[in-house]
């Protein structure tokens, strides 16, 4: 049906189309890892600050006392640190999961 130099040719050029299409997989997988890299980046971040996140908030009501009386600038860091543990509590209050009460 086709001479055997067709046949060849035709064989060589679905080789180097599998090759091509095998190096810009790779390279879309290259691709792929350098963009998720600042996204693992922020997620450790913020499983960091799960974990610190209760000790911090147990830490800052003696530094809100300290602060509020000790600090030269307590002008601004005194009333920003006594406000600090209502603020994560709004931050807890907020990754809570909202479930709307259903009527039956």
């Amino acid at each position: 049906m086709y001479p055997y130099g067709d046949l060849s040719s035709v064989e060589f050029r679905r080789v180097r189309l599998r090759e091509r299409i095998h190096l810009r997989r790779q390279l879309a997988v290259l691709q792929v890892e350098r963009l998720a890299q600042p996204v693992r980046r922020l997620d450790r971040a913020r499983q960091t600050w799960a974990r610190v996140a209760p000790l911090t908030a147990l830490a800052l009501v003696p530094l809100t006392l300290f602060a509020g009386r000790r600090s030269r600038a307590r002008r601004w860091i005194g009333p920003l640190l006594r406000l600090a543990p209502v603020a994560l509590s709004l931050m807890k209050l907020s990754r809570a999961k909202f479930r709307p009460h259903r009527d039956a």
